[in-house]
């Protein structure tokens, strides 16, 4: 059985309220460790995923607004793709 690839989850918000910088430095990050390897996932709000799709970054999965803010949802959810 071969080794499981190193992972992470990066949980951002973008938006008119607080600016697209967080979306942009996530996206480069996760493009550069998937380059390397990694696997990479971005989670946010449908704001924020409506923002990734325009601007062309790595797509977003769009968490539930009642599991956008929950720590204990965030982790089942990173943990299902093992």
């Amino acid at each position: 059985m071969g080794a499981l690839p190193l992972s992470i989850g990066f949980r951002l918000d973008a938006g008119a309220s607080v600016g697209n910088g967080h979306l942009i430095r996530c996206a480069t990050l996760a493009d550069e460790m998937s380059s390397r390897g990694w696997w990479t996932k971005l989670y946010g709000t449908r704001e924020t995923a409506s923002l990734a799709a325009a601007a062309s970054f790595s797509a977003v999965q769009e968490l539930s607004r009642a599991g956008a803010n929950d720590p204990a949802a965030f982790d089942k959810i990173g943990r299902a793709h093992v």
